[in-house]
């Protein structure tokens, strides 16, 4: 459903009721665009726009987008339970607008052969995602977002992005706050997960809760940023680990805050106070009775129960909507866990584990606790297994 548009571009084929995961009742719109199209969806002026439950499907045949949205600051566009997928250009390219995205997803865009800058989205105005998933998206810089302007990502995945130089996840060379996201399988040939240029005046980098594993770069999987300068204030209370090409690339001598860095060889000037060399210990990447996907924290993670000082904005839940903090180690004091997960001894799941030294293991509880150390869980329920 639209409502407030100023003007469509493209031409659409067939219209049908679908469900993708944007959204229930989702509508589907199939676009072809001739040689001269820019757009699904091109909106202009000052007046607030509002699509919702909408897959917007390109057939990634030339330079198109699926919305396009400009017109100052003052024009919003609000996006909710929205699929743009397959759209050769960027899905989303916001000019100069304020648009916030909620609960949708951007995938499979840029993939023309065109070697767009931002195949999901290319960000030029001031943009917020909530609970999103951005996905499978090509670029030349910046595989799932390009970001000349005001970023802020809360909740979210940005996941098996790639870009052919730099920025598989995120190119930033604006502003970027992020919190309680997941950055997974982007790769890119610097910064795999993010690259930020920060010779931009007025640009800056803060990460919060969030955790930046397995992706891949020559240099800086996690993170790269070059040249030093910028307000690189860097945030706090993340998880960047197991990225190929080093997690860090990047002079950090101007950084405080706190996070978990498993491999901190690439960075100049490491700030004291920050956790090195240590196994975070994630669990699988995966999604829980429906909820959005994380990386699980185990139970003798070094990121557990670490700060009572969150920082960032949004600090009262993790990625998945869960309650932080919480007393996760069961010392009776309840602090924050490193990353985008915040573990919950109590929880009713099954946590399937990466590795635990040399040996996989895994926990699975049904309605029980734990007693005894961390690092040897005993469950109090019966139904519970502990399997090594």
């Amino acid at each position: 459903m639209i409502f407030g548009v100023g003007e469509e571009g493209g031409s659409s084929g067939d219209e049908q009721d679908e469900s993708h995961g944007a959204g229930s009742a989702s509508t589907t719109l199939s676009f072809i665009f001739d040689s001269t199209s820019l757009s699904a969806i091109f909106l202009q002026g000052s007046a607030a726009t509002v699509i919702q439950d909408l897959t917007l499907q390109g057939a990634n045949t030339n330079q198109a987008s699926g919305i396009a949205a400009l017109g100052g600051l003052q024009a919003t566009l609000i996006l909710n339970s929205v699929r743009i997928t397959n759209f050769g250009y960027a899905g989303l390219q916001n000019v100069n607008a304020t648009v916030t995205v909620t609960s949708s997803t951007i995938d499979h865009n840029g993939l023309y052969g065109s070697l767009p800058l931002g195949g999901g989205i290319l960000n030029g105005g001031a943009l917020t995602l909530n609970r999103c998933t951005v996905a499978d998206n090509f670029a030349s810089t910046g595989g799932g977002i390009y970001n000349l302007g005001h970023l802020e990502v809360y909740l979210s995945s940005i996941e098996n992005n790639y870009s052919v130089f730099d920025g598989g996840g995120i190119e930033l060379e604006g502003q970027l706050i992020t919190e309680d996201t997941t950055f997974t399988g982007n790769s890119a040939d610097r910064g795999g997960a993010l690259f930020w240029d920060a010779s931009t005046a007025g640009a800056y980098l803060e990460l919060n809760r969030s955790t930046l594993a397995f992706n891949d770069a020559s240099t800086g999987g996690g993170v790269a940023i070059s040249p030093t300068g910028g307000t690189n204030k860097m945030g706090g209370e993340n998880i960047i680990a197991n990225n190929t090409g080093g997690d860090i690339d990047a002079d950090l001598s101007s950084v405080g805050g706190l996070n978990l860095v498993k491999d901190p060889t690439g960075i100049t000037n490491p700030p004291s106070g920050w956790i090195y060399n240590q196994d975070p210990m994630l669990g699988t990447y995966s999604s829980i009775d429906g909820l959005p996907k994380a990386f699980a924290l185990l139970p003798d993670s070094p990121a557990i129960d670490v700060t009572a000082d969150p920082g960032g904005f949004f600090n009262a839940l993790d990625q998945r909507g869960f309650p932080r903090p919480l007393d996760g180690n069961g010392d009776g004091q309840a602090l924050y866990d490193l990353g985008a997960f915040e573990f919950d001894p109590w929880q009713t799941e099954a946590l399937t584990v990466a590795q635990k030294s040399s040996d996989a293991y895994s926990i699975i509880t049904d309605d029980g606790g734990y007693s005894g150390s961390m690092g040897n869980w005993l469950h109090s329920n019966a139904a519970g297994d502990f399997v090594t």
